[in-house]
């Protein structure tokens, strides 16, 4: 899964979040209509006190009076019979009077929230006749500006109630949304099955989203006017303000770098902790819970200091290791959640702390917004697992493969096949620097029956040294289209671009001293080309490592058929020309040659000077005859193997070996064999062995050398 596909679960859930948002819509507006605006009349402005003051039932004086505050105003010469006088009160007292007569009286008892009863709506019936209402109130908390009348209007009551619905819709389907998003993740995940490593965050997320858009529900008054429970908007209101800090540490913590439980811990004891308070605050001391609503307080804020301290943790680690995070969705939903907090203080301050019309709709969508990036994120960090997983996997797998063939060569091929298969490419190729300026194509897996050939060999000036530029810049070269990739890169589009080519990726194999080849797959699928970046480079070590085991095999073989001090054939290598010319198919000339004077050199000048005599000799073989039909049979004896060609041919050889080895100031006995004579190997060598001696006694004897010192 990609982050298209991320996008596309995302969009979809949404997408069932807002049909289920119609269709609870269109049941409540059936239930309630729409409001006819021109039959409400607004009635909260210009009532008169008891001190000559015109004042706004949404900013009432309390202040300016020590216990009760006493409004009056006249009432509209006509209304309508069905009309009523409609408030909304909050955390108010108050009697209604129509013409100094009581007719109604809102003192309510505590309840399991205290004295406090927030926002509830009122419908008082008007007298027939009535020329004046007076309102007698008094503030619930003393010394607070939360006592005031939120609406006030002469109205049909459910023309009241449905412009309420109406004011606060906005921040009703936010709320909603964000219920619905919570729900909706809750039961993916649970039918989902889910059994990744951080499964919890998605519970943790959906828990959030539910008690968050619950809390914020509560200042929309539509769920009063829906269910009429007011108890039950009051027990939201304190309770889930506390619990949310929870989930919120789960999540967020589930998704950062160091996934430290003891954050959850922390949280876990602070948001009982707070419970436990409250508890005891209401049911033991018998204290309002609006007096310790600070304990509320506590405990979200607790765990915002907590998310912020994970967010900054997680953006230091990712600063000091250099490494890209995947958590910005995280970081730009924590920004969105605190912009929204902030202009919605800002209102409420700017307001005069009065700020009932707006319902906090800025931090609800900032919520929202932070709940939807946080369903990427933890998507995004499902694929992250998963992509480990795969890549664990895969590597798994290259391991396997990597010492699983018969030799290197095959092992190689076994390689490229795995990665066709894994990564669904269509051809998998090695180029191989023969540092003769040119680069060998050693091993290909795949293609189509039609696909075009691959070069069997690529410059290196020109085509690879660009290919090494781009290297060094990138890391690996990928191609998802075709005209940048010629663009960028003119002189390596028509070498691997060849026809059929769409996609490709192309990573240099190299070893300490640097890059020895390149290798890379045709037409991955465009989905894959990013994973294959990233892997490239392991995948580009495992090559290496086959490959350098091939060159260390090699190289044992040839210093096993070759003689380390002069790099001519020592006795074991010997044994293949044996088996070769033994058959008899091919004539053949051989050359047995002893170095004069060897064992004089050493004693008087050492054996350094005796091994160069001993090169000097091999060299001039060498250069005549060829490394490959040269050996070294002891310490100063070498035989000599021509194949093809007559006696003649052969002898004119020696005869130029011989001269070149006196031209270095060296002297060698020679004695020489063909295979006219003896078709018998063995018996040839011992020929050639016996002409060998007698050169060699007639050299000592005519030169007056002492054998055994000249030896």
């Amino acid at each position: 899964m990609n982050n298209k596909a991320i996008l596309g679960k995302v969009l979809f859930y949404v997408y069932v979040v807002v049909l289920l948002l119609v269709f609870a819509l269109s049941f409540i507006r059936i239930g309630i209509g729409k409001a006819d605006k021109a039959k409400i009349g607004g009635f909260e402005n210009d009532w008169g006190s008891e001190h000559g003051r015109t004042v706004s039932l949404g900013l009432l004086p309390f202040a300016d009076v020590d216990e009760e505050l006493i409004l009056k105003k006249a009432l509209p010469t006509h209304t309508d019979s069905d009309h009523v006088l409609n408030l909304v009160s909050h955390n108010i007292w108050f009697s209604v009077l129509f013409d100094d007569r009581e007719v109604y009286s809102y003192y309510p008892g505590e309840n399991l929230i205290g004295k406090g009863y927030g926002v509830d709506i009122h419908h008082i019936s008007i007298p027939q006749g009535a020329k004046e209402v007076k309102l007698v109130c008094k503030s619930i908390y003393k010394g607070e500006n939360s006592a005031y009348f939120k609406e006030c209007a002469i109205a049909d009551s459910a023309d009241f109630e449905k412009m309420l619905l109406d004011k606060h819709m906005v921040a009703f389907l936010i709320s909603m949304m964000i219920v619905l998003l919570g729900v909706v993740i809750l039961i993916i995940h649970v039918c989902s099955f889910s059994i990744s490593r951080t499964e919890y965050n998605m519970p943790a997320l959906a828990i959030l989203a539910i008690l968050a858009g619950l809390w914020s529900m509560v200042s929309t008054e539509i769920p009063l006017i829906l269910f009429h429970n007011l108890l039950m908007m009051r027990v939201i209101d304190y309770g889930a303000l506390t619990l949310i800090g929870f989930p919120l540490v789960l999540f967020v913590n589930s998704v950062t770098y160091r996934k430290r439980a003891v954050f959850g811990y922390i949280q876990f004891a602070v948001c009982m902790g707070c419970e436990l308070a409250l508890v005891i605050c209401r049911s033991v001391l018998g204290i309002d819970l609006h007096d310790v609503n600070y304990i509320n307080l506590i405990s979200t804020g607790v765990a915002l200091c907590l998310v912020v301290i994970m967010i900054v943790e997680d953006i230091i680690v990712h600063m000091k290791h250099d490494t890209e995070t995947i958590n910005r969705a995280l970081y730009l939903g924590a920004f969105a959640f605190v912009a929204g907090s902030v202009l919605d203080l800002f209102f409420y301050y700017s307001a005069g702390k009065s700020y009932s019309s707006r319902d906090y709709v800025f931090m609800e969508v900032g919520v929202f917004i932070f709940l939807i990036l946080m369903y990427v994120q933890s998507q995004r960090r499902l694929l992250h697992e998963h992509r480990i997983v795969d890549q664990q996997k895969f590597v798994n797998g290259m391991l396997k493969h990597s010492f699983s063939g018969l030799s290197p060569e095959m092992t190689i091929d076994q390689m490229l096949k795995y990665l066709c298969d894994e990564t669904g490419a269509g051809r998998a190729f090695v180029y191989e620097d023969r540092w003769s300026g040119v680069f060998e194509r050693t091993h290909t897996w795949g293609g189509a029956k039609d696909a075009p050939e691959l070069p069997t060999e690529l410059p290196f000036e020109g085509v690879v040294s660009d290919a090494y530029d781009a290297f060094r810049e990138k890391g690996t070269l990928t191609v998802s289209n075709q005209k940048t990739f010629a663009k960028e890169h003119p002189s390596l589009e028509p070498v691997f671009m060849v026809k059929g080519v769409e996609t490709l990726v192309i990573c240099p194999i190299e070893r300490e001293n640097g890059y020895i080849g390149l290798f890379g797959l045709e037409n991955p699928p465009a989905g894959k080309i990013g994973w294959l970046a990233s892997s490239a480079r392991l995948i580009a070590f495992f090559i290496a490592v086959v490959l350098q085991t091939r060159d260390s095999q090699a190289e044992l073989l040839r210093n096993s058929y070759v003689d380390h001090l002069t790099g001519v054939g020592n006795r074991r290598s010997l044994d293949e020309i044996h088996d070769k010319l033994s058959k008899g198919d091919v004539r053949y000339g051989m050359m047995m040659c002893d170095i004069n004077g060897l064992k004089n050199v050493n004693d008087e000048h050492g054996h350094k000077a005796g091994d160069d005599m001993i090169c000097d000799v091999a060299s001039c073989l060498k250069d005549i005859f060829g490394d490959r039909r040269v050996f070294r049979m002891g310490g100063d004896e070498f035989l000599v193997v021509r194949e093809g060609g007559n006696r003649e041919q052969f002898e004119n050889a020696v005869a130029e070996a011989w001269k070149k080895i006196e031209s270095m100031g060296r002297s060698v006995s020679v004695g020489t064999a063909f295979s006219d004579e003896e078709a018998d190997f063995e018996k040839m060598q011992r020929l050639a062995d016996t002409r060998m001696y007698e050169n060699k006694r007639v050299f000592y004897s005519r030169d007056g050398h002492d054998r055994r010192r000249g030896r």
